[in-house]
Formats: structure tokens, sequence, C-alpha cells
């Protein structure tokens, strides 16, 4: 894929070129060379700048998707939000509303890195707001997890609570794995600020399962981190250092320079 982006970008033929350079980026993505992903990612959309016309909205956002998600695995935040605007902008184009709510809600992650926690719930209220007026369940359900992230986050745990019941109702009962893990992550996050280590502990040991099945290396990595944290509120140090060694292991096979 690679080999025949190059030629077709040599050829001026750039519509072919993005296609084969995100196939390539993917492909590299899959191996966890995050670093390889982005450069192709780069090439993709230095094509796609060349002649943005020829290239269909729908390709445009999954290429600033995925690129926004390998920026953001490596913790690029100023490239991630970059690739998640231009995401917007091509759902909008698109029409594709799933896409335009997860654009906003990248983007609203992105700002609670920031620490710019107005902008962070302006994007998630339109987010949520998008979804429900689309009656989009997976976006729906992405909009809640954003949600108790930020408020979380922002140290309000309290505002958290019903975005994670709503994740936890909806995930279970519509098959959605990877959102009913991310939520269980966010209820482990809860338990500890409760006090409730125990619950804490089996939220954590459910997430690395699921991430483990997975090989989500990030969220492997984010449930040895919690585990860690359980583990010494209670005094159990030792293990609570075997936890944590093994979420920076995690995240050093993902190429997570930090999280």
């Amino acid at each position: 894929d690679e080999y025949l982006a190059y030629h077709y970008a040599a050829a001026a033929n750039w519509a072919q070129a993005a296609c084969y350079s995100i196939a390539a980026a993917d492909g590299a993505r899959q191996k966890l060379a995050n670093h390889a992903a982005i450069k192709l990612y780069r090439q993709a959309a230095h094509a796609v700048g060349r002649d943005s016309a020829s290239v269909d909205p729908a390709t445009r956002v999954a290429l600033f998707s995925r690129k926004g998600d390998t920026h953001m695995a490596l913790s690029q935040k100023e490239e991630a939000k970059a690739s998640f605007a231009q995401m917007l902008e091509a759902a909008k184009s698109a029409g594709d509303a799933v896409a335009e709510c997860r654009a906003l809600c990248a983007l609203s992650t992105i700002n609670q890195w920031q620490n710019r926690f107005s902008e962070a719930q302006s994007n998630a209220q339109a987010a949520l707001s998008l979804a429900k007026k689309n009656k989009a369940l997976e976006a729906i359900v992405t909009a809640h997890l954003n949600y108790a992230h930020l408020f979380i986050v922002d140290g309000r745990p309290l505002e958290a609570y019903p975005h994670v019941e709503a994740v936890e109702t909806l995930a279970v009962g519509n098959d959605l794995r990877r959102e009913r893990s991310r939520g269980m992550q966010l209820a482990g996050y809860l338990a500890i600020f409760r006090g409730d280590y125990a619950s804490a502990h089996r939220c954590a040991c459910q997430v690395h399962d699921l991430a483990q099945e997975d090989r989500d290396f990030l969220a492997m990595g984010g449930a040895s981190f919690s585990l860690g944290l359980a583990l010494g509120e209670q005094a159990k140090y030792t293990q609570a250092r075997v936890a944590l060694r093994a979420g920076l292991q995690a995240e050093e096979q993902s190429g997570e320079l930090h999280y």
C-alpha cells in the first residue's frame, strides 16, 4: 500500500495516493507502530490537501478520525485537536451526524487535557444534543462517556454518576463492548473517590480482561493504573507496584509517551 501510495502521488493522482496512504497507515496501527502510522496519515492528509475535491467526504472523515486517534495515543494534543477539527468539518460535509458527534467528543477530551473546561463542556453538550436528536445509540453512549470523564476530571464526581449509569444501561443492553469497558473504567474511578476500593479493584480487573482480549493497550494501561491506585489506598504496596509497572509496559507497547 505504501509503495502504491508513493507512485500515485508521483503521478499526481491524489485521491488514490490518499486511499493507499490511509490503508498503509491503518496497517501500521494494527501492529501498534503509531509513529509510522502518523507519518503515513500525514502523507494522506497532504494528498487530500492537494486535491480535496477528488476525495469523498467519507474518506476524509475516516482519515482525520484515525489520524486524530493516533495523535491522541501519542499525546500529541495540538495535532490531535487540528485533526478532529478537520474531521468535524468533513463530517458536516458528509452529513454524518454520528461522526460529527464523535469529533465533538474528541475535541472535548482534548479541551479537558488542556484544562479548558468551558470549551470542553460546550463541545460535550453539543455532542450529546446532536446524538439524541439523531437517535444514534452509539453516539449517545460516546457522548455520555465524554460527559462523565469531563465531570471526573473537573472534580465534580457526583455529576458524573448519571452519565456512567446511562452508559452501563445502554452498553449492556446493546452489546457495545468497548463503550461498556470505558464506562467500567470510569465507574472504577468513582469507586476510588468514595473509598470503595473493592469495587474499584473489581472494575479494573474487568476492564483489563476486556482490553486484553481486544489488544487495547491504552485501556490495559489505564486499568492497571486504576488497580495500582486502589491497591495502594489499601496499603498493598507490593501488589500496587506490580500493577503500575504492568500499566507502564502496556503504554510502552502502544507507543504512548504518557497518559
